[in-house]
């Protein structure tokens, strides 16, 4: 009798013991594997946050340089056409239509302008490409023709927006990369009389001031 009532209880002991462990190491790994990814997460987010500084000290020591170049050339082609205006707009995705094909949108990221007249770049930030149809179809003829404000149609938005900004006039040539179009150099005329007398040297210099901030856009890029 005594050794079956030991041998009872000893096995409830260990049925007590295996429950104990079956109940209590899966806790114990749940609590510590989200202990352990909290850890872990919380390393990662250190690390990004230092690698993205550091790379951002790096982007911004490099970049400056390049920016200053693309400035002074845009200030340039201003000047020595009679420009009110240039700017240099560049071409990015930004959210997906419904039917999930992305959204074209440009940014203008450079700006020269003469004194007196106000930087338009606040205007320009994320702009959907399709509400400026008419110039991105100038952007790709690759033509530096100068385009009277006058000269398109009532239901373009370009001319819509060259109106509120008093601008007569403007010429458009895209900046590529390779067969890329990444963007755009833009001048404006608030007063025809101030335009370019000779169309084909303008025509000549442009393009000229246009491959040198195209160099300096692939070396960013």
């Amino acid at each position: 009798m005594d050794l079956s009532f030991n041998s009872f209880e000893i096995w409830v002991t260990i049925g007590i013991a295996i429950g104990a462990l079956v109940i209590g190491i899966p806790t114990g790994m749940r609590l510590s594997y989200g202990f352990l990814k909290k850890k872990m997460s919380s390393l990662w987010t250190d690390l990004w946050k230092k690698e993205a500084e550091k790379e951002a000290a790096d982007i911004g020591k490099m970049d400056f340089a390049v920016h200053t170049v693309i400035h002074e050339n845009i200030t340039g082609v201003r000047i020595e056409s009679g420009a009110d205006r240039c700017q240099v707009g560049q071409f990015h995705n930004g959210g997906k239509f419904l039917d999930g094909s992305p959204m074209k949108r440009f940014s203008v990221t450079h700006e020269s302008c003469r004194s007196g007249f106000s930087f338009e770049y606040g205007s320009f930030q994320g702009v959907l490409a399709t509400l400026f149809f008419d110039m991105v179809d100038a952007i790709k003829r690759d033509d530096a023709t100068i385009i009277l404000t006058e000269s398109l149609p009532d239901s373009s938005a370009t001319k819509t927006y060259n109106r509120s900004r008093n601008i007569e006039a403007f010429s458009v040539l895209p900046l590529k990369k390779g067969e890329l179009f990444v963007g755009f150099i833009r001048m404006d005329w608030t007063d025809i009389t101030s335009l370019p007398q000779y169309q084909s040297d303008f025509e000549k210099m442009f393009r000229t001031y246009r491959s040198i901030v195209e160099l300096e856009l692939v070396k960013k890029g």
